[in-house]
């Protein structure tokens, strides 16, 4: 979902004519109101659709993994084109982008033009209205009194109403008369084709001048049609449908779509082929300069059984792990991985995502190794494991906990950290080691201090990471307060052990640096500003970010789910202002757990909702692009449906059908430019293609599902779901130039599900699948013996179920 053109209009300069003592001469927002101008040393650039500043160049103040400036626009300060650049009453509006000159046509019309069109049409006055973008030399005086450009062969009539040639022809041709009032530029009279033409010259041929354009030597795409071609080893590269210019190669910049327009002067090399977009995300995100993590999240339970949630099958939950390795590098076991799992299960479920990462070729992400949540923890060490005046226990624990010393409590806790950093050492990119230990007390109540006051079970003030500008309150568990260092202690101890793995404190609700988040979020902010001055070994700040449409209007923190940009955009900026004092301090930021989900299971999942949480996907992913110090961009789950935390909110990028949402089109077009450009063709599975400037790409048609909706494929889905008429037609059977660009763009991209070659799971409770040595093998994993990639474990707990224990399959998420 993109700004809409009028607003990006509204924020364009005025440049009314005044003196220089009206105009701005530095920080001011030069494209408000009625101020409109800088003084004669400096531009007027645009920062955003609302913001704009006099500099005497555009500032550059980061460039981001992909190699494009952030921040500063640049762009969009002034119009170019056939928009009107005149007011009504005659007067310069707005000012052209560089290279280009306010022409006026009449009274009270002008266009931008990069010289006067004087010599084609002499309806044009040529006289400057407005100055350049960068005004270093004075304007163009008056009309142009002589033709500066030449008619090509067949490009207009050279005749005027007085029968003579009032413009010129390139060389080699001349002006032929074909009636008493038209002629063209001709290479040879054509009378023997057509006797209507009298073929006597008009106007004679100019001595030979340079033909072609050098390096950025104007528009090589005027008009939208080829008027000059390039010198020898430059090509025209097309920006846009009516602009391009001569380049040796395409320019580094996303703006380019860099598709070729005309063939250079002597052709030594075969013609460039146009980009071909990345179609997955995690292909897209390492093709970055900096390469970006792009993570999901799986949790165990359901690979051991899809039916435990929305009755999913064996063939599901194939989709859903090809979907998992196809798209993401990076991975993280929701559950298995937390100290009740690992010591219940002895670390299986953990072990079992690490080893499927590892045969995808994706990172691990080990979540969590200590938190304070009494469901999290042992039996042994769950605080919340004792009985109560009856004598009963919550249903979970087996038995109650002990009283414990401070003293056993940190050998517990460091005998822990040991076994789980040490086992995994070398193997995971990155540690959650602390988990969710501020606490919770912005509702309701006005501070923390007044929190704490009415609820001192709950909360209490940390004095060993609390500031000079901040208090911090941590929750009471097991560990605080009886072990007031114990965040400092986990990461000390960990990073004994694993030495490689990046280290983090993941937390919730704290995001934003303002609005109803802002206490909690200074409080998190401490936290980890004392733990590195402490030089605590850590490494990143995760943020979970889980929000909801309701964000689009983020002060009250939920509402209306209306497009409201300019109350979203001030949760991006507060996202933003967060991240930067983190990369101040030089932690890292990482997205750990992000969802955006419906505000409630009744909401109607309408065109507008998918569009908002698009558009909050791409925000949040286009901050992380631009901050240096955001390193990994993961969700939690990727696929609506299959998960019980956000079960019926359709919180992710893929929906139900395992294809990708508009929010996976906005991410996608973020971390590849050439993707956006191109996506006016649907590829197989992505996007619906029934409507007027839709197409599919080669090999596939346009099949409907129902009136709403329809898809690129290669043949109609064996599903009775399905009406399957062929809708819009094949862009390869006929259609204009234009889209067989986009076309040709996307020829030759593999979008179905692949063979790919993976390193086999190896299963310590059972042998290898029959048929595969253990190894690696090339596995199809669109064919029926995927099955064997994905190993099951009913049968391995058969026996720990039939001897009395609880098995996997027993388990309560």
């Amino acid at each position: 979902m993109k700004a809409p053109l009028s607003a990006l209009l509204a924020a364009l300069l005025i440049l009314a004519a005044r003196s220089e003592d009206d105009c701005y001469a530095n920080t001011e927002n030069c494209a408000a109101g009625a101020h409109g101008c800088c003084d004669s040393t400096r531009s007027c650039f645009a920062k955003t659709s609302t913001a704009s500043y006099c500099k005497t160049a555009c500032p550059t103040d980061f460039v981001n993994a992909a190699g494009n400036t952030v921040v500063w626009d640049c762009e969009g300060t002034c119009i170019e084109g056939n928009a009107n650049c005149m007011d009504g009453d005659g007067n310069p509006q707005q000012c052209c982008s560089g290279g280009y000159t306010c022409e006026r046509k009449s009274a009270t019309y002008g266009q931008c033009k990069e010289s006067c069109p004087y010599g084609r049409d002499p309806a044009w006055q040529c006289e400057t209205a407005a100055p350049t973008l960068a005004p270093t030399v004075s304007p163009t005086p008056g009309p142009t009194a002589a033709p500066t450009r030449c008619l090509g062969t067949n490009s207009g009539n050279c005749l005027s109403g007085a029968n003579t040639g009032v413009a010129c022809c390139d060389a080699d041709a001349s002006c032929e008369r074909r009636d008493e009032n038209y002629g063209q530029c001709k290479t040879a009279c054509p009378y023997g084709n057509d006797p209507a033409w009298e073929c006597e010259t008009v106007a004679p041929t100019p001595a030979p001048t340079e033909l072609c354009y050098a390096e950025s030597d104007g528009n090589c795409r005027a008009g939208g049609q080829v008027n000059k071609c390039c010198d020898e080893s430059l090509t025209c590269w097309e920006k846009a449908t009516y602009y391009g210019e001569c380049k040796a190669a395409c320019p580094a910049n996303e703006a380019w779509a860099c598709y070729t327009s005309p063939p250079t002067t002597s052709p030594t090399s075969s013609p460039t082929v146009a980009p071909q977009p990345k179609m997955t995300l995690r292909d897209a995100a390492s093709n970055l300069t900096t390469p970006l993590p792009m993570g999901c999240v799986i949790n165990y339970a359901f690979i051991d059984n899809p039916a435990k949630v929305n009755d999913h099958t064996e063939a599901d939950l194939e989709l859903y792990l090809a979907l998992a390795a196809k798209q993401y590098n990076w991975l993280t076991e929701e559950n298995g991985c937390k100290w009740r799992y690992s010591w219940q299960h002895d670390r299986y479920r953990c072990v079992y995502m690490l080893e499927f990462a590892e045969a995808h070729g994706m990172d691990f992400r080990g979540h969590a190794l200590v938190w304070g949540k009494a469901a999290s923890n042992p039996d042994f060490f769950d605080e919340e494991c004792v009985e109560d005046a009856d004598g009963n226990m919550p249903g979970r624990c087996k038995s109650a906990v002990p009283t414990y010393t401070v003293d056993q409590k940190y050998k517990i806790m460091n005998e822990h950290v040991k076994n789980e950093s040490e086992y995994y050492a070398g193997r995971l990119a990155a540690w959650d080691v602390v988990n969710e230990a501020v606490c919770d007390c912005w509702l309701s109540f006005s501070s923390c201090e007044e929190f704490v006051a009415a609820h001192p079970d709950n909360c209490g003030k940390s004095e060993r990471y609390s500031g000079d500008e901040y208090d911090v309150y941590l929750k009471k568990n097991i560990y605080w307060p009886d072990m007031p260092d114990y965040i400092s202690q986990a990461f000390i101890e960990t990073k004994k052990y694993d030495t490689t793995a990046s280290l983090g404190y993941n937390e919730y609700k704290f995001e934003a640096s303002t609005g109803w988040q802002k206490e909690k979020s200074d409080m998190t902010y401490q936290l980890v500003k004392s733990l590195v001055n402490e030089g605590v070994p850590i490494d990143y700040v995760g943020s979970q970010t889980h929000i909801d449409l309701g964000y689009m209007n983020y002060k009250t923190g939920g509402g209306s789910t209306s497009n409201n940009h300019d109350s979203e955009l001030e949760y991006l900026d507060s996202v933003k202002a967060n991240m930067d004092r983190y990369a101040a301090i030089g932690v890292e930021w990482h997205f750990t757990e992000l969802t955006i989900a419906m505000e409630s299971v009744e909401d109607t999942f309408d065109t507008e909702a998918e569009e908002n949480q698009a558009y909050l996907y791409k925000g949040l992913l286009d901050l992380c692009l631009a901050e240096e110090k955001c390193t990994s961009f993961q969700t939690w789950g990727f696929v609506d449906g299959w998960t019980n935390a956000y079960n019926g909110l359709l919180a992710y990028p893929f929906g139900t059908d395992y294809e990708g949402k508009e929010a996976f089109v906005e991410m996608m077009s973020s971390l590849d430019p050439v993707y956006q450009k191109v996506y006016g063709c649907s590829a197989y599975l992505y996007g619906e293609c029934k409507t007027d400037s839709d197409c599919c790409t080669e090999g596939n048609s346009c099949f409907v599902k129902n009136q709403f909706y329809s898809q690129c494929r290669t043949s109609c889905p064996d599903n009775t779901d399905w009406d399957c008429w062929e809708g819009t037609e094949s862009i390869f059977s006929g259609t204009t130039g234009e889209l067989g660009l986009a076309g040709a763009a996307l020829l030759g991209v593999i979008v179905g599900l692949g063979v790919f070659t993976k390193k086999v799971i190896t299963d310590y409770r059972k042998g290898p699948p029959k048929g595969l040595d253990g190894d690696s093998d090339t596995i199809d994993l669109t064919s029926a013996d995927t099955d064997a990639m994905f190993f099951r474990t009913h049968n391995a707990f058969d026996e720990e179920k039939a001897g009395g224990g609880g098995g996997v399959g027993n388990d309560k998420l």
